[in-house]
């Protein structure tokens, strides 16, 4: 089914920053001090699925091991390990989470030295923050790498970023820029990873072997005429993507690795609104909260608390069936509603132990904060 939106599903750039982009330089240092500290070390991605990627293939030269085990929550998405997958050797175990989202502590220790994981990840979904001294503790006696998927949060903030070895930010997921990740190597991870070169040393042999620095590529250049007519009033039809679970293809894509220039260029520009971005998503988040609790009568649901500057705002339902209701409802409504996009196969084939996983990807929609959300058109 393909739709109209009413407002777009993601942020548009400002005009003018999409051409001063075309004509000034700028470099990523300016911008790494939004998500690091000078003692830290960052390396800028077009995704953070190649952050992981490298972080797991240096592991596994590393550890000079047959088999290196990863372990993830099992409420994940299976499309950002599609790059780790490629890599001979490794193992991907998926913990439970509880239905607050935080790990679930039984998982972790219960392991066992067979089951022991090299690197463990955790997800800071949606922008919020939770309790991981525990994990920080558990990783740092096991001596584990610890990777903080902080992907949903625009900016470190209420110690969003304070506990791993490795810090995975993604504005691209937030502002307007067609790619953008940024990994951190913590000084003060528990890790201590940066208390000798090995680590840095095989990320710029491996990097120098694979990053080539285009102004333009083809994911770019089709993201920056799309952004200009969406600008001018042009709109696209949106293909609907069909709400239940399904087996997904783990074959990567051709995404490019490097953080692109127009990226950059175009950051360089939004960043400087940074307050204003905060503050309007923080209104949005206000907004859709009432407006929500006008249009939607007839089923219970919840929105899920955000202690920080929230992603996106996410609705949970009492069941499966009356989160669809709702989903094709805002859908018809023309409102950009969407749900979360994939499960680990192996999360999928084992339904009735990830219970809580399938229960929050069946049950939970959400709706974007950005500043071109336009309630007046609702």
């Amino acid at each position: 089914m393909n739709l109209l939106y009413k407002f777009p599903q993601i942020q548009l750039p400002k005009f003018y920053n999409l051409i001063k982009a075309l004509f000034t330089s700028t470099s990523p240092n300016n911008l790494s001090s939004f998500w690091c500290n000078k003692e830290d070390y960052f390396q800028w991605f077009s995704r953070s699925a190649w952050s992981i990627y490298y972080i797991i293939l240096i592991k596994k030269k590393i550890s000079n091991k047959d088999k290196i085990i990863i372990w993830l929550p099992d409420y994940f998405c299976n499309e950002t390990l599609n790059y780790a997958r490629t890599i001979e050797g490794v193992s991907f175990y998926f913990y439970r989470i509880n239905v607050d989202m935080s790990p679930n502590y039984d998982d972790l220790f219960k392991h066992d030295e067979k089951n022991k994981p090299d690197i463990f990840l955790f997800v800071q979904y949606f922008g919020n923050h939770f309790e991981a001294k525990k994990v920080f503790e558990f990783c740092k006696l096991n001596q584990i790498w610890i990777i903080e998927d902080a992907a949903h949060a625009l900016i470190p903030n209420n110690h969003i970023g304070e506990y791993g070895d490795f810090v995975l930010y993604s504005p691209h997921k937030l502002l307007p820029i067609p790619d953008g990740s940024i990994m951190v190597l913590k000084k003060t991870g528990p890790s201590c990873l940066l208390d000798n070169n090995t680590f840095l040393k095989l990320l710029e042999e491996y990097l120098n072997k694979s990053i080539e620095m285009k102004f333009f590529n083809k994911n770019t250049m089709l993201w920056y005429l799309k952004r200009i007519l969406q600008i001018f009033g042009f709109k696209n039809f949106i293909k609907i993507p069909d709400f239940e679970i399904t087996l997904q293809s783990c074959k990567p894509d051709k995404f490019h690795i490097n953080f692109s220039n127009i990226s950059k260029k175009i950051l360089n520009y939004e960043i400087t609104n940074l307050n204003k971005i905060i503050e309007i998503r923080s209104k949005n988040y206000t907004t859709w909260a009432i407006i929500l609790n006008k249009i939607i009568t007839h089923v219970k649901y919840e929105i899920i608390k955000n202690n920080a500057i929230a992603y996106l705002i996410a609705l949970k339902f009492n069941n499966k069936e009356d989160c669809i209701t709702i989903y094709k409802f805002l859908i018809n409504s023309g409102i950009p509603v969407t749900h979360w996009p994939d499960l680990p196969n192996e999360v999928i084939n084992n339904q009735h132990y990830h219970t809580n996983a399938i229960q929050l990807r069946n049950t939970c929609l959400f709706l974007p904060l950005h500043m071109n959300v336009n309630f007046a058109k609702l």
